[in-house]
């Protein structure tokens, strides 16, 4: 009798994918979420994927819209699917209402981020164990806070935009001394949790990325 092949249509030879040589590339994974004026005790990151429906400010205005890649690259929520990634640090961007000289509550974005930064504190955890906990003022920035002045110093005359805390170097993140590997499909989530609710003067989004390495198929 013949011997019987294993692959007879050669899918092997032919594949597009090789999940034996994959490729590692510095990709974060990030979310953006917005902080209303008037406070929130809890923000949730990761759950809502691109094309997903979310209040975020967009053009100067605060609205629900839908999601994409400028607000995060999640493409499922609460996993990762079909690619390892693994995690080698924190940041954080704080993205005010509205910068322009003139307008209300422009003079107020420097004392909103650190009510923001100092009031409270981040929880990471891996389907529901908790791998860190970090007040937010300890999460750099890689988009600085940057300010800019116009004629009197006053409130009709300030402009200032948002950023957080830090150099603003790419490399100037929360580094993780042992890096996290999130597996394909392994659940994870991130939250914000407030002590009080901390009202601001105008809202802010508030964007998180997971510093680190992605690992997909070979092609």
């Amino acid at each position: 009798m013949g011997r019987m092949l294993r692959d007879p249509g050669n899918f092997a030879g032919f594949r597009t994918q090789m999940r034996e040589s994959p490729e590692d590339i510095w990709q974060p994974v990030y979310d953006r979420v917005n902080y209303p004026a008037a406070g929130s005790a809890e923000l949730t990151f990761f759950s809502t994927p691109v094309g997903g429906t979310a209040t975020l400010i967009r053009a100067g205005v605060a609205a629900a819209v839908q999601k994409t890649r400028r607000d995060t690259n999640l493409e499922q929520q609460g996993v990762i699917p079909s690619k390892a990634f693994q995690v080698h640090g924190f940041s954080l961007t704080l993205i005010p209402l509205q910068q322009a000289v003139a307008v209300a509550g422009t003079q107020s974005i420097l004392d909103d981020m650190q009510r923001l930064l100092f009031g409270g504190f981040l929880e990471f955890r891996l389907v529901d164990k908790p791998y860190l906990y970090l007040p937010l003022h300890k999460l750099p920035s890689t988009a600085i806070f940057n300010g800019s002045f116009a004629g009197a110093f006053t409130a009709g005359n300030v402009a200032a935009s948002g950023g957080g805390v830090g150099t603003g170097s790419p490399r100037d993140i929360y580094w993780l001394t042992v890096p996290l590997t999130i597996d394909p499909y392994q659940g994870f989530s991130l939250r914000f949790q407030f002590d009080g609710v901390v009202a601001l003067v105008q809202t802010f989004d508030l964007q998180i990325f997971l510093e680190g390495l992605m690992r997909r198929p070979g092609q």
